[in-house]
């Protein structure tokens, strides 16, 4: 490609990542529920959140009565965010949050294929914007996208495990890969799965058997 052709390029990638972005926000602003359910249980976790606020401990023995098909661990964080009384805060904190996901996104990409097509790699990264799944659950917040966010931080921590030789630093992303992936394990069980991977791939191949 000539320069000018590049710096076309760039300019459309930039473009593009610009305006996806800023539909995420009109999104929100109007309301939007693109799944078709996100709504339904966001309405669902305030009756339950509502409804555990005098007897905590009966809730935590006694989940099933209270009919929710999601993780208690979100509902208590809804509790305390007191979304019954304050929904509107809670969704402001569910799209800043849910954020971190294309960043998160975008740094995994880039550990995995380097740094020099980083304007690719955003506006890869800014495709996350267009996903019914992802915008919806970030206006009407529920158990998915918190996951997604501790999903993504234990796949970053063992992509810096995998890269990096020095043993002192592997421990340590070993470890904050197990923290990541048991908080998206707690918010959302389906994730436990990828335990065994990491498990797999992090321990069985880079120790020795007899000392694990």
């Amino acid at each position: 490609l000539s320069k000018m052709d590049t710096i076309n390029k760039k300019n459309y990638i930039f473009c593009i990542s610009v305006f996806l972005f800023f539909s995420y926000f009109i999104g929100f602003i109007l309301g939007e529920d693109s799944t078709g359910g996100a709504y339904k249980d966001f309405k669902i976790h305030i009756n339950t959140a509502n409804e555990i606020k005098n007897n905590i401990l009966y809730f935590l023995f006694n989940y099933d009565d209270y009919g929710n098909a999601h993780s208690p661990v979100i509902i208590l964080i809804f509790h305390l965010l007191n979304i019954s009384d304050y929904p509107i805060i809670t969704r402001i904190i569910s799209l800043s949050s849910s954020l971190l996901i294309p960043v998160l996104f975008f740094k995994c990409l880039e550990l995995r294929f380097g740094s020099k097509n980083k304007l690719v790699l955003v506006y890869l990264s800014c495709f996350v914007f267009i996903s019914p799944y992802f915008r919806s659950l970030a206006y009407w917040p529920g158990s998915e996208n918190l996951s997604i966010i501790f999903f993504l931080s234990s796949i970053y921590y063992y992509l810096k495990c995998i890269q990096n030789i020095n043993k002192n630093d592997q421990l340590k992303y070993i470890f904050l890969n197990i923290f990541f992936i048991a908080c998206a394990s707690y918010i959302r069980p389906i994730y436990c799965i990828f335990s065994i991977f990491f498990f797999y791939k992090i321990i069985l191949n880079n120790y020795n058997h007899n000392k694990l």
